[in-house]
């Protein structure tokens, strides 16, 4: 991902809302609040279904800065 903040209308999500929004089929909420919905190829490997072409699958580029974000939890 760039070193751009997303904007407050975009969310990246991981695959646990991706599973519990398809189990109520709700996955349209996620496009109704948000206009940018950004996940990674890793993420959507671990949902395991087709993606909407509204959801936008991109690599995370920067990996060292994703692992010190992690360390802190």
């Amino acid at each position: 991902m760039s070193n751009e903040s997303p904007p407050a209308n975009t969310v990246i999500t991981d695959a646990s809302c991706f599973i519990i929004l398809d189990k109520i089929d709700g996955l349209f909420i996620l496009e109704s609040l948000f206009s940018n919905v950004i996940t990674t190829p890793e993420v959507a490997a671990e949902y395991g279904q087709r993606l909407p072409a509204w959801v936008e699958v991109r690599a995370v580029e920067n990996r060292s800065l994703l692992y010190k974000s992690l360390l802190r939890f």
